[in-house]
């Protein structure tokens, strides 16, 4: 029987070397929802998302889509890095980046088709910045650095989208436009995970929200999880209270789980 679940991830636990990062985490994700990753810096969300890509290596636990083991979907899931991972060095243009979602389907050296190239004109048109499809990537705002992303993950066709700290740094119309992609996909049933600092987002903009910090705290519907108990569980004493029970976050600290630098060309393909 055909399981009701998109993702279902059973009990990881991931580690840089001998440093665990996350540790037994279980939850079961259905189709086309919308799920906000919350935690504190060094909470494990990026490592998370890389567990979720097979970038890392689990040392306990197994990760289902669509009821098979990690490694049997070849263009299923995608992924969209934080910008500061990516080496924007890379001398390639924006269609070159948008046209990368397209490689699972054919391979590395297979010629683009037709097909291809009418979806990555699509992405672009999307994300509006078909203007920019000539330019290199080095000479973009990081706005428009997302979108180029966003839209290499919509050419890529996916079941599921991981977006690492997307609104970081990015201006409000980039925001809207993510905003808007979103809504397009979930039209489509695609499945959404975004990890994001912003509380007040993660409690207006999403269906449920995942609370992080090593494992899992909590994970339900936003009224349900960013309740002041849980948030206190996941933030200690990064969590400040102000008059009308506003919640901020300290984030000062430098993050305990390590990031793999990322090249725009190759390991965060999804095989």
């Amino acid at each position: 029987m055909q399981t009701p679940h998109r993702l279902e991830v059973e009990n990881i636990s991931v580690a840089y070397g001998d440093k665990i990062v996350l540790q037994n985490v279980s939850f079961q994700v259905p189709h086309g929802v919308r799920i906000a990753i919350v935690g504190p810096n060094g909470a494990g969300k990026s490592t998370l998302f890389k567990a979720l890509v097979g970038l890392l290596p689990l040392k306990t636990g197994k990760i289902l889509i669509h009821g098979l083991p990690l490694g049997n979907h070849k263009d299923c899931v995608a992924y969209v890095p934080q910008r500061e991972e990516v080496d924007w060095r890379f001398p390639v243009t924006v269609r070159d980046v948008v046209m990368m979602g397209r490689f699972n389907s054919n391979g590395w050296i297979a010629r683009p088709t037709k097909a291809d190239h009418q979806a990555v004109d699509q992405a672009l048109e999307k994300l509006n910045i078909a203007a920019l499809a000539n330019s290199s990537i080095s000479d973009l705002s990081g706005g428009q650095q997302q979108r180029v992303f966003l839209a290499r993950a919509l050419a890529q066709n996916p079941h599921i989208l991981l977006m690492d700290e997307p609104f970081s740094g990015i201006d409000s119309t980039t925001q809207e436009i993510t905003f808007g992609l979103l809504d397009h996909l979930r039209s489509r049933q695609v499945t959404v995970m975004i990890s994001t600092h912003d509380l007040n987002l993660a409690a207006n903009r999403f269906d449920l929200v995942m609370l992080i910090n090593k494992g899992l705290v909590a994970f339900g519907s936003p009224h349900d999880v960013l309740s002041q108990g849980n948030l206190q569980k996941a933030f200690g004493n990064s969590l400040l209270v102000m008059d009308g029970g506003t919640l901020l976050v300290d984030e000062c600290c430098p993050p305990d789980d390590e990031h793999l630098h990322m090249p725009i060309s190759s390991s965060d393909q999804v095989k």
